[in-house]
């Protein structure tokens, strides 16, 4: 649980947010609203990347895994080597048969082209096969991380968002427009970051 009070952000006069109050819960949250209103600041300031102007929070981030929407891997690695270095970078330890496991879910082949080479939805792999590492994570922010991938692959990543979730994981998503191809499967929490800089928040629905 991730406990928001009272968290404001301005830019020397120009203020994106203003008191937000909030309670993120073992929940995969939709975060929506106009552009520019604000999304991806809060996300940063939320896991530290950037601080609040304001406000306080509570709980605890654990252990934060956040994807923005361009790749995590360096031009003249390997996808393999790209992999292995962000595995070193969070501390994960899992084994060859659980990183050939996700490799296979994720469609990345042998892993030996280099970055470069790579269409830029590949290159995003990078960053989600973190995401498919199990019982490591406890907060999960993907900044617009979908927008270069396919509907099937969309679909399996949704999916592993909702495996991290059962494991205790706060998951939080933004992403414009149709999320998933298999109607009525997941449950999603919307909330909209409006231009008065208040949430609002909607019931649970179930994405189409």
């Amino acid at each position: 649980m991730i406990k928001l009070k009272d968290c404001s952000k301005k830019y020397g006069e120009k203020e994106v947010f203003a008191d937000l109050n909030y309670t993120f819960e073992n929940e995969v949250y939709w975060l929506l609203g106009k552009n520019g209103v604000g999304k991806s600041v809060f996300c940063r300031c939320l896991v530290g990347l950037e601080k609040f102007s304001t406000g306080l929070i509570s709980g605890e981030l654990g252990n934060v895994l956040f994807l923005p929407d361009t790749s995590l891997g360096e031009k003249w690695l390997t996808l393999n080597e790209s992999i292995d270095l962000m595995l070193f970078y969070y501390g994960i330890h899992i084994s060859e048969d659980e990183k050939q496991e996700i490799k296979e879910k994720l469609e990345i082949g042998d892993g030996n082209d280099l970055v470069s080479r790579v269409s830029v939805g590949t290159s995003m792999k990078i960053g989600l096969f973190l995401l498919f590492v199990r019982d490591f994570w406890q907060t999960i922010i993907l900044d617009e991380t979908l927008s270069h991938l396919d509907v099937q692959m969309k679909d399996k990543v949704v999916s592993e968002l909702f495996q991290r979730k059962e494991e205790g994981a706060v998951t939080l998503l933004i992403n414009h427009g149709k999320i998933l191809t298999k109607e009525d499967k997941f449950c999603m929490k919307k909330i909209y970051l409006a231009e008065d800089g208040i949430f609002h928040e909607q019931e649970k629905i179930v994405t189409s």
